[in-house]
């Protein structure tokens, strides 16, 4: 092969990989969870068509209130997007300062069973792909508490949300096929995930 056909594959090697790339990084940037795939149905050829996540409804807006608000500065990081209830949580995108994007989900608290933040009735676990084993990123840990502390206060101030699963109902309905999002995978605190 002739150094100019050498230098021809290698640019189109190169071309291939980049697009490769950059194809992979929107496909990750895309996802709604650091662990879940996509939301969506199974068509009929198996595949998952996603569905995107609504932005936060009247009732999650009334709840959050006006201190939580996209932008809103938790510790220290920020809110980035609310989302509405969809599958018996509400999806969260924070952010930490210092990385990218990071998504929680909000759920109704049980016993045994804390998030990294919790409130009174609430519980709001991150997504780290490790079930609760993994330790939480220390500002993703401190933004995930303000919110809880945010919405505390809005518990406490009398305001309440109803239609939140807890994580072992969540679970229980991935294991019986009822919901198809990939499920809750979180950190919780009750076997040290913080």
């Amino acid at each position: 092969m002739s150094r100019r056909g050498m230098l021809i594959v290698v640019a189109v090697a190169l071309v291939v990989l980049g697009v490769s790339l950059f194809l992979n990084a929107q496909k990750e940037r895309d996802r709604p969870s650091i662990d879940e795939p996509a939301e969506g149905v199974v068509d009929s050829q198996g595949k998952l068509v996603r569905k995107k996540l609504q932005p936060a409804g009247a009732k999650v807006r009334d709840f959050f209130g006006p201190n939580l608000t996209n932008g809103s500065k938790l510790g220290p990081g920020k809110l980035v997007e609310v989302y509405d209830i969809q599958t018996g949580r509400i999806k969260v995108t924070l952010n930490a300062g210092d990385g990218p994007d990071f998504d929680v989900d909000i759920l109704r608290s049980e016993p045994g069973l804390t998030g990294v933040g919790n409130s009174r009735t609430l519980s709001i676990y991150l997504g780290n792909g490790g079930n609760g084993s993994k330790q939480t990123n220390e500002a993703q840990g401190q933004v995930i508490m303000a919110l809880a502390s945010e919405l505390g206060t809005r518990e406490t101030a009398g305001f309440k949300l109803d239609g939140l699963s807890t994580l072992s109902e969540r679970r229980s309905k991935q294991n019986g096929s009822e919901i198809r999002d990939g499920g809750t995978s979180t950190t919780s605190n009750s076997d040290g995930g913080r």
